[in-house]
């Protein structure tokens, strides 16, 4: 039995109990035991995102991620922030499996990474860490757009498409956007 990481298509924990057994040409059986082979298989489409938000001369790291398709046999996230140089801020924070994001508040003007590693019963995943981003305060020439939806679409008691339309030129120097919804 062989499993790759291809071969998996959800990410996952994969827990395998195999009967390995050599034999000889004629059939014989020259050797055999027992194995358990065990991986965590992180999703194909797997990322970590951060987003800064400013209050007054602090800011905060909102940090969303996905990892892993099938939760089943997993325990939690651990999420840290650090440096770009890999100096740690803050965490790790343990974050129930059940999440998938979380808010680190009240930090300076630098630059951040924020890594998240999914952990279970005696095994942990590698930290997988978001694209750097900056913390600052824009200067007053600096245009931030307020983008209205052009369309919004319930599609289900919890999930909304939108859509939008910006021309070239005001989405010059957008990295994210901040899209918030609440259920009334």
């Amino acid at each position: 039995c062989l499993v790759t990481s291809k071969a998996v298509l959800l990410g996952a924990y994969v827990k395998l109990w195999a009967v390995v057994a050599e034999f000889d040409n004629d059939g014989n059986v020259l050797r055999s035991g027992e194995h358990i082979f065990e991986d965590l298989y992180l999703s194909n489409d797997m990322g970590v995102y951060a987003l800064v938000t400013q209050h007054n001369s602090v800011f905060d790291i909102r940090s969303s991620w996905k990892l892993v398709d099938d939760t089943t046999s997993l325990n939690n996230y651990s999420v840290s922030l650090s440096t770009e140089n890999g100096q740690p801020i803050s965490g790790p924070v343990e974050v129930p499996i059940t999440e998938t994001t979380y808010t680190f508040e009240n930090v300076t003007e630098n630059y951040y990474l924020v890594c998240v590693m999914v952990n279970g019963n005696g095994f942990s995943s590698d930290y997988v860490c978001s694209d750097v981003i900056y913390a600052r305060a824009p200067t007053d020439t600096e245009y931030i757009p307020e983008v209205e939806p052009a369309e919004t679409l319930i599609t289900s008691d919890n999930s909304v498409k939108i859509s939008w339309s910006l021309s070239d030129e005001k989405l010059e120097g957008v990295t994210a956007f901040l899209i918030e919804f609440s259920q009334n």
